[in-house]
């Protein structure tokens, strides 16, 4: 009947339709959320309130339920991208919706990528990204060049009591520079930690926050990925957990944030 009566008015709407589509970012792989932090192997949980947001996730479960998440960027500099290029991609595994389109999700971290492009559909973020694996275990003692203050003096946006302290020199764990410590020793300093401050009773090693995260793990490459989690720490500082392709270089971080937590009163 429509196409009886209403012939033209079909064929102009099939028109709009295919603009529209081909005006759309179609090469580009997953859509973008800008919210948070989150790590491969670990849960994240979200409360998606805004209309594009709550557009992109219906479109995710209707497709493979995948989506990356990407950290916010404070720079203002002209054309600069509003996250930061190392993001996790997430894959949902439970949703409950309210009434009004607003939802609550579970999601797990599958991997890292790192932008290379990106674009805009219907008000939310889609971008082409590229896996960021780790290096051969026997590279893993690659050297990395130091971090450097900013040449004006000025402690910048970035500053925290980590990288002044990454300034000053090499991070050490009761007198032993942790670039000489083996994979092990990281481990068994980083997990006797974890079991002090559960002695303590800390408020970041709850029941509670256990149940949603589980126990630490033994495992090298997962343990960085629990302790980033849980830690009270700036966003900014975990992300480097993201940048490094290293387990060891991941566990080291891990002990320099143990160490700063030891001696700085909190």
């Amino acid at each position: 009947m429509i196409e009886t009566f209403w012939k033209d008015e079909l064929t102009a709407r099939k028109d709009i339709v295919a603009a529209d589509l081909l005006g759309q970012p179609q090469d580009f792989d997953i859509p973008l959320f800008v919210c948070t932090l989150a790590f491969p192997l670990m849960p994240t949980f979200l409360y998606v309130f805004e209309p594009r947001y709550r557009l992109m996730i219906r479109r995710t479960l209707e497709k493979d339920g995948l989506f990356g998440m990407v950290l916010p960027s404070r720079s203002w500099r002209p054309g600069a991208a509003p996250f930061h290029p190392i993001g996790t991609l997430l894959r949902i595994v439970k949703s409950s919706y309210y009434p009004d389109g607003r939802c609550i999700i579970e999601t797990v971290g599958v991997s890292r990528f790192r932008v290379t492009n990106h674009g805009e559909r219907d008000g939310y973020l889609v971008a082409k990204v590229e896996e960021v694996a780790d290096v051969d275990t026997e590279d893993e003692d690659a050297s990395t060049p130091p971090e450097t203050p900013p040449a004006d003096g000025s402690l910048g946006s970035n500053w925290s009591p980590w990288s002044e302290r990454r300034r000053r020199g090499p991070a050490t764990v009761g007198g032993v520079d942790i670039e000489s410590m083996s994979t092990a020793d990281l481990m068994e300093y980083a997990t006797s930690f974890v079991e002090r401050m559960r002695a303590r009773s800390v408020p970041w090693l709850t029941d509670q926050f256990l149940t949603v995260y589980g126990d630490y793990p033994n495992d090298p490459a997962l343990f960085p990925w629990w302790l980033g989690s849980i830690l009270p720490l700036r966003d900014i500082e975990k992300y480097r957990l993201l940048e490094t392709t290293s387990v060891k270089d991941r566990l080291k971080i891990c002990c320099s944030w143990i160490e700063e937590w030891d001696v700085i009163t909190w």
